[in-house]
C-alpha cells in the first residue's frame, strides 16, 4: 500500500511539473516546445513561450547611459509579486579588439555601482556562442523602494562591433536558477554589418 501511495505521489508530481508554463529544460541541445525563439537583426535567443515581448521598451525603462535597449520580455504571471524578465542592452565598442571575458570583467565592477544593494552569489566561466565570458548570479535592488531580486547576467561581444549585456531577473527566493542559465546561453550573434 505504501508503495502504491509513493508511486501515485511521484506520478502526480511529474504530471504537474509537465504543465508548469515555465518548466522548460534543454535536452539533446534542443529547446523544449515550451520555448520560443526571438530573432532580431543582430541576435537570436530562446525565451519561455508564456513570456510576452514588450514592444515599447524605451518608453517603459529609462534610457541607460551609453546603452540601447534592444530586447525585453517578461512573464505574464507574477511569482511572489515579481514578474520574471529579461533585458538585452547593446553598446557600440570603442575597442574592437577586446574579447567578451575582458569586457565582462571590467564592466562588472562598473555595473555594481548601479545598485543600491548587491550581493554576489555565484560567478562562472562560460561559453556563449563559442565565446568565453562570465555568468554572474547575484541578489540586488535598485533603491530602497524596490524589492531584492535575483539576477543572472552576462556580457557578450559579437563580431559586429557591439557588446551585449544580457540580464535575467527572477524573484529573490527562486531556487531553480539552473534552468534559466541556459536561456542566456541560447544567445547567438548574427554578426550583421551594423
Amino acid at each position: 500500500m505504501l508503495k502504491k501511495i509513493l508511486i501515485f505521489i511521484v506520478f502526480v508530481f511529474l504530471l504537474t511539473s509537465c504543465f508548469d508554463s515555465e518548466n522548460f529544460e534543454k535536452t539533446n541541445n534542443t529547446a523544449s516546445p515550451l520555448l520560443k525563439k526571438f530573432v532580431q537583426t543582430d541576435f537570436e535567443m530562446d525565451i519561455p513561450n508564456s513570456w510576452e515581448v514588450l514592444k515599447s521598451n524605451n518608453e517603459i525603462f529609462p534610457k541607460p547611459a551609453y546603452w540601447e535597449i534592444v530586447f525585453d520580455a517578461k512573464s505574464t504571471k507574477a511569482k511572489d509579486g515579481f514578474y520574471r524578465n529579461i533585458l538585452v542592452l547593446k553598446q557600440e565598442l570603442q575597442d574592437k579588439n577586446i574579447d567578451s571575458l575582458e569586457y565582462m570583467t571590467s564592466n562588472y565592477i562598473w555595473a555594481k555601482k548601479n545598485y543600491f544593494y548587491i550581493k554576489k552569489i555565484e560567478e562562472q566561466n562560460v561559453k556563449i556562442d563559442n565565446k568565453k565570458t562570465k555568468l554572474y548570479v547575484f541578489e540586488a535592488r535598485y533603491s530602497e523602494d524596490t524589492p531584492i531580486a535575483k539576477f543572472l547576467q552576462t556580457w557578450l561581444i559579437c563580431d559586429n562591433g557591439y557588446a551585449y549585456l544580457i540580464t535575467l531577473a527572477l524573484e529573490k527566493n527562486n531556487k531553480n536558477i539552473d534552468r534559466y542559465k541556459w536561456i542566456l546561453g541560447s544567445f547567438k550573434c548574427k554578426n550583421s554589418s551594423k
